[in-house]
């Protein structure tokens, strides 16, 4: 498949948007991600030297992806760590992308990561879908039974 310059379309390999990193002050890459999550490395004003990183306030991480109240951004303790703090996720408001921000936090360098995880409405849903096919299974086998007996 070719892109509008006739180019070969490459593969989604990641959410981020690599367009929108300053990378004089901010060095992202992405370590992990699948359909419903992505692990990031971070590291703000870096150095000359690999993880010579240092704290800043000001960066902010956007992704090419639609918000969805399911969506959760974290940071973790290390590369596919534990989440130690839960960060906040901004909805584009303009544009018709609908891309999430996630600030990043001041600590210099580490791993965020941003899933798809489960919401109280879709929990509900999953287990009325559930009961449904218990009962519509029931029903079948009531029905079988009682065509069987004479």
């Amino acid at each position: 498949q070719l892109d509008e310059a006739g180019q070969p379309v490459t593969p989604v390999e990641s959410k981020v948007d690599y367009a929108n990193v300053d990378y004089e002050t901010l060095a992202v890459g992405s370590v992990a991600h699948n359909t419903v999550m992505e692990e990031v490395y971070f590291c703000t004003n870096p150095g000359d030297r690999p993880g010579e990183c240092s704290p800043r306030d000001d960066k902010r991480i956007v992704f090419n992806h639609f918000y969805y109240p399911g969506w959760r951004a974290y940071l973790l303790d290390g590369m596919h760590g534990k989440p130690v703090q839960e960060l906040p996720i901004i909805p584009e408001e303009e544009g018709v992308l609908g891309r999430m921000t996630v600030p990043i936090p001041p600590v210099g360098e580490g791993y965020i990561l941003l899933e798809y995880g489960s919401t109280p409405p879709r929990t509900v849903g999953g287990w009325i879908s559930l009961g449904s096919l218990l009962l519509a299974l029931l029903a079948l086998a009531a029905g079988r039974v009682l065509r069987m007996t004479p």
